[in-house]
């Protein structure tokens, strides 16, 4: 807040005058919110088979057969919000003049 107060004396017709002034001010500013979310979730899955032959002349073969699969999900979210700002002002002025016998005009 801020103020001043002048006196001004008039000496050809004897006034003084009184001057008074204030004035106050405000100001409020804000902020932002940013919110991120997500998820993940899978499933991996394997499947394996293996066969063996024995030939007639007591060779083996083996055979191995596999498969796989994977599957995944996934799933986000985001918010954002923002907030502004505020301002006030007040004031004030008073003015008094006063003659050479006291008398207030």
């Amino acid at each position: 807040m801020s103020g001043k107060q002048v006196a001004k004396q008039d000496t050809q017709a004897g006034r003084q005058v009184e001057e008074q002034e204030s004035h106050a001010s405000a100001q409020a500013q804000a902020g932002l919110n940013l919110n991120i979310l997500g998820a993940l979730s899978g499933a991996l899955s394997s499947r394996s088979k293996r066969t063996s032959e024995t030939h007639d002349d007591g060779s083996s073969a083996s055979t191995e057969e596999s498969a796989h699969a994977a599957r995944a999900n996934g799933v986000g979210a985001g918010n954002f919000s923002a907030v502004g700002s505020g301002k006030a002002e007040a004031g004030q002025r008073r003015m008094k003049e006063v003659d050479h016998l006291g008398i207030q005009e």
